[in-house]
């Protein structure tokens, strides 16, 4: 009997392995293909920065026989950008700050997705840097829309 207490207390303690990662559980992403979420104030939305961004996004795409548009744009007011409109695939964070940013990051409220948050001081700094990075913000999405098809 001590030699099956023995070994069960083995198996328990050799389960709870206080070195494994704790990984947190992300939802799947959702949303069209070639779909992405705006999220930003309406006031820059309805602006220069919003022209600016359907300009980029909404451009036609190249070798179609058609016109058609390289992403389909959604705008999500900042205020309401929670819960279920967080786990969309693409989403583009546009916003003024104190200071100026453009980053990109993977996996931030589902999986898989693709979060861009560009940040600046003025407008028309928005615009500068969507523009100075459209290819790289361009390619990001449309990895990881190849990544989603296949």
């Amino acid at each position: 009997m001590k030699v099956f207490i023995t070994i069960i207390c083995s198996i328990i303690l050799l389960g709870c392995n206080s070195s494994a990662e704790n990984k947190r559980y992300i939802t799947e992403s959702s949303g069209n293909i070639n779909t992405i979420s705006v999220v930003s104030d309406n006031m820059l939305w309805e602006g220069k920065v919003g022209s600016a961004i359907r300009s980029v996004f909404a451009a036609p795409s190249q070798g179609l026989p058609q016109d058609e548009p390289l992403f389909t744009i959604r705008q999500i007011p900042l205020q309401v950008f929670d819960g279920f409109a967080t786990k969309n695939r693409l989403i583009l964070k546009v916003s003024q700050s104190d200071s100026s940013s453009l980053n990109i990051y993977r996996n931030v409220y589902a999986k898989p997705q693709t979060v861009v948050d560009l940040r600046a001081t003025s407008p028309q700094e928005l615009i500068t840097i969507l523009n100075n990075n459209s290819e790289k913000i361009i390619d990001a999405f449309t990895k990881e829309e190849v990544k989603e098809k296949l």
